[in-house]
């Protein structure tokens, strides 16, 4: 017999019903059953919390991709509308240059007829009064040839005058 026990002693099966009796004992005092089932739960937990998770972050891209949707349309939108005001803006600044332009042309215009009629004013002060000089220089040479023609202007303003009543 202590063949026997020497043989089951040295063999492998001995050894694994040793440590198959520790690991039993083991697993009743360290109540491995309660903890293994308590991590199944956290896992089982971890997964559910996951799947809402999931869920949630789906709903968010959903409406993520909702808002940007119209993105396209409300940037166009958005740019007609710039369009619009900047043109309304250029065409308003456009209008006051052309009435400024016009003003200002208007003003030329009239400080041109001012100048055109004070030169042709000169003009006719000059040419009356080149007139009369000649006039009067022609008028002395006549009356210096003929001193009776003197006589005769002197009676013909005086008959003007007479004429002419108060």
């Amino acid at each position: 017999m202590a063949d026997f026990w020497n043989l089951i002693v040295q063999s492998n099966t001995f050894n694994f019903l040793v440590m198959l009796v520790i690991f039993v004992m083991l697993w009743q005092k360290l109540d491995l059953t309660s903890k293994v089932e308590a991590m199944k739960s956290d896992i089982v937990e971890f997964i559910e919390n996951s799947k809402r998770e999931k869920e949630l972050a789906s709903l968010h891209l959903q409406e993520a991709e909702k808002s940007v949707a119209n993105l396209d349309a409300e940037i166009r939108e958005k740019l007609d509308t710039s369009k619009a005001l900047a043109q309304n803006v250029f065409d308003e600044i456009q209008g006051m240059a052309q009435k400024s332009v016009e003003k200002i042309e208007a003003n030329v215009d009239k400080i041109i007829d001012n100048e055109t009629r004070k030169i042709n004013s000169k003009l006719a002060n000059t040419t009356a009064d080149n007139a009369i000089s000649l006039a009067t220089g022609r008028l002395q040479e006549m009356f210096a040839q003929n001193p009776e023609l003197h006589n005769k202007y002197i009676n013909d303003s005086i008959e003007t005058l007479d004429r002419i009543k108060l």
